[in-house]
Order: C-alpha cells, then sequence, then structure tokens
C-alpha cells in the first residue's frame, strides 16, 4: 500500500509539474505521458484542488488544464 501512494504522489507531482509548463494537457494525454486512465487524471486533479488547494481549471477553448493563479504554491 506505501508503495502506491509513492506512485500516486510522484503521478501527482508530475501532473503539478505539466500544468505549470502552460501547455494545457488534457486528462486523456495527461493519462498517456504517466501511463495512467484519464480517470486516475481526473481524480488526481481533484485531490489537487481538494486537498492541496492548487487552483487548477480546465480551459475549454485550450482543451486542457491550467492553474488560474501564475504564483500558486502547491508544493511549497
Amino acid at each position: 500500500m506505501a508503495n502506491e501512494e509513492k506512485v500516486k504522489s510522484r503521478r501527482i507531482l508530475e501532473i503539478d509539474r505539466l500544468i505549470r509548463e502552460k501547455i494545457y494537457l488534457n486528462a486523456t494525454q495527461l493519462g498517456e505521458r504517466l501511463e495512467v486512465s484519464s480517470r486516475t487524471i481526473k481524480r488526481d486533479i481533484d485531490e489537487l484542488r481538494l486537498f492541496l488547494g492548487a487552483p487548477v481549471e480546465y480551459d475549454h477553448n485550450h482543451r486542457g488544464y491550467y492553474y488560474t493563479e501564475d504564483d500558486c504554491r502547491t508544493f511549497a
């Protein structure tokens, strides 16, 4: 179980990094990069929002996720 939590934590850190790059990846694209389902990505993004207070939103024009605040300190 502890190993699964480490994998999940690393994945969430990678999602954070990719969102910060401002390339507007959607759940399918993130899932492909991280080798998990888009549903898993959506759950991870929910955790970023709910438990870490990350200002993550989905932009329908760019079809991807982004931070609404450029200087958010999710993992500071």
